[in-house]
């Protein structure tokens, strides 16, 4: 599909989709959703690409995409895990690369300097990997209402300048900022309890 290079992301109460340009002319077209994902991803795609989507379809593939648990034990002797094996996924958007470069960084220190990969990888990720996961049970309770609301705060400038201004990957390093600029994200909160 013709694109102007800008990735479009789609959250839901049936889940997450997005749609990430390749070339002018191709996209990479994805969902994630616990509930009947092909489903889901046949009326996304009929959406965003029409009934006859099937048709312009490169190719197609599925898997599981873990979520973060902060009690997986990523370091035992020495036999290490990392990236979505070790479960180092952002639970707002599904991403990890990031992460996972961040944990190898972390394991390759940790080894020729003999130190604690375990607690190296979660001193720079752990925090901002559980707050995503928290993120992200709230918004697993959100309505389609409670979605649109989340987007019309975000559309305001202030709050699309903070989100521009940081690396989303790491939300403690601006959550409390976002918060002062926008305390309408406290009615969130009721989510988290």
């Amino acid at each position: 599909m013709e694109n102007d290079n800008i990735i479009d992301f789609y959250p839901s109460e049936k889940g997450i989709a997005w749609v990430v340009p390749e070339s002018k002319d191709k996209v990479r077209i994805g969902i994630a959703g616990l509930k009947e994902p092909h489903t889901y991803f046949d009326r996304f795609c009929t959406t965003i690409l029409g009934n006859d989507y099937k048709e312009k379809l490169i190719a197609k593939q599925a898997g599981p995409i873990p979520l973060y648990n902060p009690h997986i034990k990523t370091q035992i002797k020495n036999t290490y895990i990392i990236g979505d094996a070790a479960t180092m996924v952002k639970a707002t958007t599904l991403g990890g690369i990031m992460q996972s470069h961040i944990a190898a960084q972390c394991l390759s220190t940790s080894i020729t300097e003999r130190k604690n990969y375990e607690r190296a990888w979660r001193k720079r990720l752990g925090k901002d990997l559980w707050m995503h996961l928290m993120m992200r049970k709230a918004m697993d309770k959100f309505k389609a209402d409670d979605y649109n609301r989340l987007i019309r705060m975000f559309k305001k400038e202030k709050n699309r300048r903070i989100l521009e201004e940081h690396d989303r990957d790491f939300p403690t390093r601006f959550a409390m900022k976002l918060l002062f600029n926008e305390p309408g994200l406290m009615y969130f909160s009721k989510f988290l309890v």
